[in-house]
């Protein structure tokens, strides 16, 4: 026999056999939560898109905004965090569901008399775990004594953000600068800069247009979020320019256009048209 076909066969026989299980995942919408006004609740759907009967808990958790301008759950907080934390409350906290079902759950705010205007965060997080007992008996089969199975499991939890505004809070964008650029597959994009004014957060829709003689084109469009106290920022559009365009004598529109349940819902909040070359 080959020395080298024989070491390959060695090699072969000492790996281990990976099963990859999805088990018990979750998926929630809308991603996002924000009570204001007289908005003081919201309704989320909790789907199971696992493979298997399993309990979900939510939690309302701490938040903090990172140097990145992004949420990030806390592990030790402060006072002050667990105080806005309690100024949400979720029900029902569990639920047990098969393949393919959903459950409504519903966030409101309890809001005290004395709290002062601002925008208050934390994050529901929902997480899954199957439930044993509840699963068909599997037939155990003895493997090779020369190979392991190992079975590894995912189950992803599901985290969005909560929001609690009180008073009347503004929020604008001044749209600084805008370029072309391509990424590595060639795709078009417009690279956008950015400035949040105001009391509350931003999430929204950056859009660009082009306009000529009168008529306005939907060119493309991203979505865009900055929590304070982060006040600039940048994004970029992928888009798809017109066949046959010309761009002399047109204009390029760039606008950010709020996208909630809520008052502010389609509010643009930042605008600004360039003249293209």
């Amino acid at each position: 026999m080959n020395k080298g076909y024989f070491f390959l066969l060695i090699i072969f026989a000492t790996l281990s056999i990976t099963k990859v299980q999805a088990a018990a995942n979750v998926t929630i919408t809308p991603q996002r939560v924000v009570l204001e006004s007289s908005l003081r609740s919201q309704t989320l759907t909790v789907i199971n898109t696992g493979d298997s009967l399993a309990e979900f808990r939510v939690n309302i958790d701490p938040v903090i905004i990172n140097e990145a301008g992004r949420y990030e759950k806390v592990k030790e907080p402060n006072d002050e965090q667990i105080s806005i934390k309690k100024l949400f409350r979720v029900s029902p906290r569990k639920v047990i569901l098969k393949p393919g079902e959903s459950q409504l759950i519903r966030v409101a705010s309890r809001k005290p008399a004395s709290l002062p205007d601002g925008e208050y965060m934390a994050a529901l997080t929902v997480s899954p775990k199957d439930i044993e007992d509840n699963k068909p008996a599997i037939k155990k089969t003895t493997p090779r004594p020369t190979l392991s199975t190992v079975e590894v499991k995912m189950q992803v939890s599901v985290t969005i953000p909560l929001i609690l505004r009180q008073g009347d809070l503004a929020a604008s964008v001044k749209i600084e600068d805008v370029n072309f650029a391509s990424d590595k597959s060639g795709q078009t994009l417009i690279n956008v800069s950015l400035a949040r004014e105001g009391q509350r957060s931003v999430n929204a829709y950056m859009e660009a247009h082009v306009e000529r003689g009168g008529r306005k084109q939907k060119i493309g469009q991203t979505w865009f979020v900055m929590y304070p106290p982060k006040t600039s920022g940048s994004g970029r559009i992928p888009i798809k320019l017109p066949e046959k365009f010309d761009t002399a004598g047109s204009n390029l529109i760039v606008s950010v256009v709020e996208r909630q349940v809520g008052p502010h819902n389609g509010e643009v909040l930042g605008k600004a048209v360039f003249a293209l070359q």
